[in-house]
C-alpha cells in the first residue's frame, strides 16, 4: 500500500508536467515494469551435499542399450564437498577426472523448472594449472552439458539455458531434470573447484515454446538432410542412400553363400562345419544371419510418443479425424515415424515393399526380432518370429514367472500355438521366447529372494529339501542353519543364508531353470518341429554357470544382447552353453544435432561406421558365432517411447526414414566380407 501511495504522489507530478490521461499512465507504469522485469533467482543451498561423502556409481550401459537403473540423490567420483561461508562448497577432487550428480532437492532448488529459463553455476580454479569443466543437467535418458576451460586462478560463469529441457526431463515431468551434473579434469591428482554460486532464473511471464518440428525432428538445431518440407520426403525415394554399394558375392535365394552344400532341408538348421558353427539355409547352403531389429511402421506402444500434457512441445500435430488419422494411437499418443511414411509413401504397403527392396540392396539378410507380422507373412527374406511368456496371474520379478505353476504351463501351451500360422514357413529362422530376463549373475540367480510366498515354485523348493533331509533339525545340523519350521526355509529370502545353502539353491535354480527351457521348448516343438529354439535373448554379462548350462541342454541357440562386446564373455558362454552364439541386439548411439546426447557413450558418424565393421569382424571371426542384429531399424522417438521415454538415435533410418548413409555403407560393407570372416583361421 505504501509503494502505491507514493507511486500515486509521483504519477501526479507526471501528469502535472506532461498532461497525460490518469489511466493510460497507470496501466504504463504498472504493465510496463512487469514486461520488463528482472527474472527471480532461486539460489542453491548445498548444506545437504556436504555432508554425504559417500560415493555411489551410476548403473548404465557403455555403449547403449541402457538408462540410469538407480537414480541416485548424489553420486560423487572422485570427489568431496566442503562447505564454505556465504553459500558457497569447495569440490576436491582425488584424481584428474572426477565429478558429481545431485538432485535439485538434495541443492534446495525445487523439483519443478517450468518457468524457468536459466541454470547459472559461477566457478572458480584455485589451482596453478588449467581446469576444464562441464556443467548442466541429466534425465533419466539423456544430457545437456556446457563446457568451458578455467585458466588458474580464473573465474567464470557458466550459463546453461532451459529452453529445451522439456527434451531432456521426463516424460511425466518435463520440466523437472533428474540430477545437476558437474563434470571436470584437472592436471594433478589433488586438486580443487570452488562453487560460489549456483542459482535458477526464474521468470513468471516465460512460456515455453516448441521444441519438435512437424516431422518430429529437433526444432532447435540444423544437420546435414534435415527435412523441412514435404516434397523433400518424396523426392528421397528417388535418392535413397547415395553411395556406391559394394558387390556381393553369389548367394542364395536366402542369403547363403553357394561355395559349398550341405544336407537341404527345406528349413533353417545349424551345423558346424570346417570347425565353424554355421546356419544352413533350407537350400543346403553356409548361413550367416546380418540383420536389424523392429522393422515396423508403429508399433502401438513402443513407437509412438505421448503427447497428453506436453502438447507445448510440438510445432505440428494432424488433426485426429483427419488424413493422418492413423497416426495417432488413442487421444494421448503418436508415430512421428508412420506420419512421415504415410507423407512420404501414400500408404503403408508401399512402404513394406520399399524396406524388402532396401534390405536386398544394403546387405541385410535377417529381419530380426519385434518386427511387424504384416511384413513377416509377406517376406522373401530370413525372419525370426519372437513369443513372451510373462503372462499376467504368475509374473516374479524381471521378466522371470513362476514356472512351475500348472497355470503358467498351460498358458505356455497356448502362447506357443502360434507357431503354427509359421510351421511351413521356409523363410523363417526361428523364434526367440522372451527378452532380457533377470537371470542373475555369480554363483546363484537369487529367484528365492524374487518368487512371492505363495508362488508354486517356493513349494518344489521346500519339497526337495524335505526329500533330501527328511527332518529340520537335519538340515539345520548339515549346514549350520537355524530354522525352526519347513515353513520358514519354504519362505527363505535372507541372503546372508543363502552361502550356507548354495548346494541345494543351485539345484532348485538348475530345477527352475531347466523347468522354463523345457516347457518352452516343448511346447514350441509341438507345434513346429521344422524350426529353431533361438532361445530367450539374455544380456551380455554372465549369468550363474548352472543356467548357462540349461539353457544349452534345451535351446537350439544360444541368444545374447552384446551391447558392448568382450571375446571373454562370449567365449565363457560358449563354454558353459556348448551351443553356437546369435547376438539379438547391439548398436551405439549416434552423436549429433538430432538430439542432446544419451547418458553413456555415443559416437559421431564416421566412429560409428568404424565401430559397426570392426565389432561384426570381431564377432564373425569367433567359431561359435552364428550372426548380429543391429537394434533398430528407425530411430526413436526425440520426446520418448511411451512406455519408458527411452529416445535413442541408433536407427539405420531416422524418424522422417531417411538412411543414415554412414551406417548403410557400413552394414553393406561388412555384408560383403562377413562370410570370409566367418571362414577365416585367424
Amino acid at each position: 500500500m505504501e509503494r502505491y501511495k507514493q507511486e500515486k504522489s509521483y504519477m501526479n507530478k507526471i501528469m502535472k508536467l506532461f498532461g497525460i490521461n490518469q489511466l493510460i499512465l497507470i496501466l504504463f507504469i504498472w504493465v510496463f515494469p512487469l514486461s520488463c522485469s528482472k527474472p527471480d533467482l532461486i539460489v542453491a543451498d548445498f548444506n545437504a551435499l556436504h555432508t554425504n561423502t559417500e560415493a555411489t556409481a551410476i548403473e548404465s550401459a557403455t555403449l547403449g542399450g541402457g538408462t540410469f537403473k538407480k537414480m541416485n540423490p548424489l553420486t560423487l567420483r572422485n570427489a568431496k564437498f566442503e562447505l564454505l561461508a556465504d553459500r558457497m562448497v569447495r569440490v576436491h577432487f582425488t584424481d584428474t577426472l572426477g565429478g558429481a550428480d545431485f538432485s535439485p532437492i538434495l541443492a534446495g532448488l525445487p523439483p519443478s523448472w517450468e518457468k524457468c529459463k536459466m541454470l547459472k553455476i559461477d566457478l572458480e580454479n584455485e589451482n596453478d594449472s588449467e581446469v576444464s569443466a562441464s556443467f548442466g543437467i541429466r534425465g533419466r535418458w539423456l544430457r545437456g552439458m556446457k563446457e568451458l576451460t578455467l585458466s588458474p586462478g580464473e573465474n567464470q560463469t557458466i550459463s546453461y539455458p532451459l529452453d529445451e529441457l522439456s527434451l531432456i526431463g521426463s516424460t511425466e515431468m518435463p520440466f523437472s531434470p533428474s540430477l545437476i551434473a558437474l563434470e571436470a579434469t584437472g592436471k594433478t591428482k589433488k586438486w580443487s573447484l570452488k562453487i560460489k554460486s549456483l542459482v535458477i532464473e526464474k521468470d513468471d511471464n516465460w512460456k515455453p515454446e516448441p521444441v519438435v518440428d512437424r516431422y518430429g525432428q529437433r526444432k532447435k538445431t540444423s544437420w546435414k538432410g534435415k527435412v523441412t518440407e514435404d516434397e523433400m520426403l518424396k523426392e528421397s525415394l528417388f535418392n535413397d542412400t547415395p553411395i556406391d554399394f559394394n558387390d556381393i558375392p553369389e548367394r542364395d535365394e536366402f542369403g547363403g553363400i553357394q561355395a559349398e552344400k550341405l544336407n537341404a532341408t527345406g528349413f533353417f538348421r545349424y551345423e558346424m562345419e570346417n570347425h565353424k558353427w554355421w546356419m544352413v539355409t533350407p537350400e543346403g547352403h553356409l548361413f550367416w544371419s546380418l540383420g536389424v531389429t523392429g522393422i515396423r511402421s508403429k508399433n502401438d506402444k513402443t513407437d509412438v510418443t505421448r503427447v497428453l500434457g506436453r502438447e507445448f512441445m510440438f510445432d505440428y500435430l494432424p488433426e485426429k479425424d483427419g488424413a493422418y488419422a492413423s497416426a495417432w494411437v488413442g487421444n494421448d499418443k503418436i508415430s512421428f515415424y508412420y506420419l512421415n511414411l504415410l507423407r512420404k509413401y501414400g500408404k503403408i504397403e508401399n512402404w513394406r515393399t520399399h524396406v524388402f527392396e532396401r534390405l536386398n540392396r544394403w546387405g541385410i539378410n535377417t529381419i530380426g526380432n519385434w518386427s511387424e507380422d504384416s511384413l513377416l507373412h509377406q517376406s522373401k527374406i530370413p525372419f525370426t518370429k519372437s513369443f513372451d511368456t510373462k503372462i499376467p496371474g504368475f509374473e516374479a520379478v524381471n521378466g522371470v514367472s513362476d514356472f512351475f505353476h500348472p497355470g503358467w504351463v498351460a498358458a505356455v501351451d497356448s502362447v506357443c500355438r502360434d507357431a503354427l500360422r509359421f510351421k511351413n514357413n521356409k523363410y523363417l529362422l526361428g523364434y526367440f521366447v522372451d527378452n532380457e530376463q533377470g537371470w542373475g549373475k555369480g554363483d546363484f540367480s537369487g529367484f528365492l529372494e524374487n518368487l512371492s510366498d505363495s508362488s508354486f515354485s517356493r513349494k518344489i523348493w521346500q519339497q526337495n529339501l524335505q526329500k533330501k533331509y527328511q527332518t529340520i533339525e537335519k538340515l539345520n545340523l548339515q549346514n549350520h542353519t537355524s530354522f525352526s519350521s519347513w515353513d520358514e526355509v519354504k519362505l527363505l529370502k535372507d541372503k546372508n543364508l543363502f552361502p550356507l545353502l548354495l548346494t541345494d539353491i543351485v539345484a532348485f535354480e538348475t530345477a527352475f531353470a531347466e523347468q522354463y527351457f523345457k516347457v518352452v521348448s516343448s511346447n514350441l516343438k509341438k507345434y513346429d518341429p521344422n524350426h529353431l529354439y533361438l532361445g530367450c535373448r539374455f544380456t551380455r554379462q554372465l549369468k550363474p554357470i548352472h543356467i548357462m548350462r540349461a539353457a544349452g541342454k534345451y535351446c537350439d541357440v544360444i541368444t545374447v544382447n552384446v551391447y558392448t562386446f568382450v571375446q571373454q564373455d562370449m567365449e565363457t558362454w560358449y563354454k558353459y552353453a556348448q551351443k553356437p552364439i546369435l547376438i539379438g541386439e547391439h548398436h551405439v548411439p549416434l552423436a549429433s544435432e538430432r538430439q542432446f546426447p544419451p547418458n553413456y557413450k555415443c559416437l559421431s558418424e564416421n566412429d560409428r561406421k568404424a565401430f559397426y565393421l570392426n565389432y561384426v569382424e570381431r564377432w564373425a571371426k569367433m567359431p561359435f558365432s552364428l550372426g548380429c542384429h543391429w537394434y533398430q531399424f528407425a530411430d526413436q522417438h526425440l520426446t520418448g517411447r511411451s512406455t519408458d521415454g527411452e529416445c535413442q538415435t541408433v536407427g539405420l533410418v531416422d524418424i522422417t526414414d531417411q538412411p543414415h548413409n554412414h551406417m548403410i555403407e557400413s552394414v553393406n560393407t561388412a555384408s560383403s566380407k562377413m562370410y570370409e570372416w566367418h571362414s577365416s583361421t585367424k
